[in-house]
């Protein structure tokens, strides 16, 4: 949400229970694209890339290509400590076996860093 009438319209949508269809659906939409985008659980990962803040990156990559956000992506990235975007260092197959949603992390944090650096 970035202005007040997605606020308002989110806020909105929530007043009215979802009917057991509209939650099937959306049980369904969230197993489908589970692995699509990182989840937030990057304790789990992060300890097993050695410093790379897995979840931020990810969330950044998100920022840059699903929000078109770029600029800000960028920004963000390029402002996080050099050792957190040090992947020469970084286990990223590790933390790819890590992730319990099946992200192919270590692509994503090299596309992260190539786009953004």
């Amino acid at each position: 949400m970035t202005n007040r009438d997605m606020l308002r319209e989110n806020i909105a949508a929530t007043r009215d229970p979802i009917t057991a269809k509209e939650a099937r659906l959306l049980e369904e939409h969230r197993q489908r694209t589970s692995n699509l985008y990182c989840h937030g659980c990057g304790h789990l990962c992060e300890t097993a890339a050695h410093g790379v803040p897995v979840a931020t990156v990810l969330r950044y990559l998100r920022y840059y290509e699903a929000y078109g956000k770029r600029q800000e992506a960028r920004a963000l990235y390029q402002a996080l400590p050099a050792q957190a975007r040090d992947l020469a260092s970084a286990n990223l197959a590790a933390a790819e076996a890590a992730c319990p949603y099946g992200l192919p992390v270590a692509q994503l944090v090299q596309i992260a860093d190539r786009r953004m650096s």
